[in-house]
């Protein structure tokens, strides 16, 4: 990239963005680096800066550049169409960056304000600054999920949904709700068992297999098949279904049976052949939650996060860290 020109230093992440001719990557970078001790003076180094590949003529030409992020970011993440751009991860804020322009930064905590410039005052959401979370993006993972919605698994084993709220590609919120972890009730002191406990797991990888496709014709996963690989002890394989988006499989019917579903997703992944009943030996479960449909911008009723339907189609226990996974494509 300095052949070509490109003055990018201190990369910390990149990822490929889809929807794009030529390969296409999102460099999350800080150019002139700073630290905790130097907050007050320096505190939004880091920088988004989408390049693009010609790799018949060997060149690197920049596309678009957003400035003027907090420091702290650590980890990038692709958001598909339509709303597209990139999911920046902070430890103390939650980012959407697009086509160069910062759409908006949601921040996790209050002392969070503290270290942000006041250039992002304006982009500031404050949706989910009474969660008090400070998150380890290089210890955490997060997996899309949905259109707008984002699964996160954080560094201690709670797991949130976060959802982007807005109009097209111009996020205005982006709404976390925790859907595993202890809770305290706040006379009892006792910890308040959740029906999502079976996906609670110390993070490593997570990796998203699509191995179904509904019919459609707008090519979204009918159910997004999630490896989410543990640090220690278990590591899982999961099943997202959101029971309100639209589709024509499920407009009006009630989920397809755990048995079933299950069968499939064996079959995807080991071949057509006999396997055992995950459903009824006990080694699948499922949390299903029906509710009325959110607001359509995500505004205050948090309904939208109790639509999903998480189910453990396979368990591995092993006891050392994953650290990566992917599948490959079938034979013809």
């Amino acid at each position: 990239m300095r052949d070509a020109g490109v003055n990018v230093r201190n990369i910390r992440d990149f990822v490929f963005l889809s929807g794009y001719l030529e390969p296409t990557l999102a460099l999350l970078h800080e150019q002139a680096p700073t630290w905790v001790g130097q907050v007050e003076n320096a505190c939004d180094t880091c920088v988004v800066t989408v390049v693009s590949l010609d790799m018949s003529r060997k060149t690197v030409s920049v596309i678009n550049s957003a400035e003027k992020l907090p420091y702290d970011c650590q980890v990038l993440l692709t958001i598909p169409e339509p709303v597209g751009g990139v999911l920046v991860l902070a430890s103390s804020s939650v980012s959407h960056v697009v086509n160069g322009t910062l759409s908006c930064i949601s921040v996790l905590n209050r002392a969070a304000t503290h270290g942000i410039g006041a250039a992002m005052g304006s982009y500031l959401d404050m949706t989910n600054a009474d969660l008090g979370l400070t998150l380890n993006p290089l210890a955490s993972v997060a997996v899309v999920v949905g259109r707008n919605t984002v699964a996160l698994w954080t560094q201690h084993g709670r797991v949130f949904l976060l959802k982007l709220a807005g109009n097209g590609r111009l996020v205005k919120r982006i709404v976390a709700k925790r859907i595993v972890g202890t809770d305290v009730r706040s006379k009892l002191q006792e910890p308040v068992a959740h029906t999502w406990d079976d996906i609670a797991v110390i993070p490593s990888c997570a990796t998203e297999l699509h191995l179904s496709q509904d019919d459609d014709g707008d090519g979204a996963p009918d159910e997004c098949v999630l490896f989410v690989g543990g640090n220690s002890g278990r590591s899982l394989l999961l099943g997202f279904v959101d029971l309100g988006a639209p589709s024509g499989a499920r407009s009006g019917a009630a989920p397809a049976p755990l048995a079933s579903n299950s069968r499939d997703v064996d079959a995807g992944l080991y071949g057509d052949v006999a396997m055992p009943d995950l459903a009824t030996a006990g080694a699948a479960a499922a949390a299903t939650v029906a509710s009325p449909a959110a607001s359509p911008d995500g505004g205050d009723d948090d309904s939208w996060a109790t639509r999903y339907r998480v189910t453990v189609h396979d368990e591995l226990v092993g006891t050392g860290m994953v650290a990566a996974m992917d599948i490959g494509v079938p034979a013809a």
